[in-house]
């Protein structure tokens, strides 16, 4: 590799990893509420709802309860929630009545951080399952990790 200035190079890959580091968390903070709400999902979406159903009916939902259960914590308003979020209080309230369909990845990293922080028994668990799976699959996360 021919690198006129390696700090570049350095910066660059950094960067790659964060990405897919972050991606990575994102997918599986996905799987984790999925799971902890699916009651909720069968309750609303009837008995016949699985993960195959349309994604954007799964990802408004999602949303739509990590809002509400901001708002229960007291914590947070709609507007508290949009001022934290740096994202438009229309947006928050379609997102939190069910009628906005399509955040897309940053406002809903942003809502997430906000739940984890109001809610860090979810996010104990969620740090627990990450090292649960790096303890059953040490060798694929370790490879994922510190892959050249």
């Amino acid at each position: 590799m021919n690198c006129a200035n390696p700090q570049i190079t350095f910066k660059s890959r950094y960067n790659n990893e964060r990405k897919l580091l972050k991606a990575y968390l994102i997918s599986n903070l996905y799987k984790l509420f999925y799971n902890l709400f699916q009651k909720k999902f069968q309750r609303d979406f009837g008995i016949n709802f699985n993960l195959t159903m349309e994604c954007y009916a799964v990802d408004r939902k999602i949303i739509q309860i990590l809002i509400h259960e901001i708002i229960e914590t007291k914590e947070y308003t709609l507007e508290g929630i949009a001022s934290y979020t740096r994202i438009p209080l229309d947006i928050i309230v379609d997102a939190a009545s069910g009628t906005y369909t399509q955040l897309s990845i940053t406002p809903w990293a942003r809502i997430v951080d906000l739940y984890m922080q109001v809610k860090p028994e979810v996010s104990k668990y969620f740090f627990d399952k990450l090292v649960e799976a790096r303890e059953k699959h040490h060798f694929c996360l370790s490879l994922f990790l510190n892959d050249a």
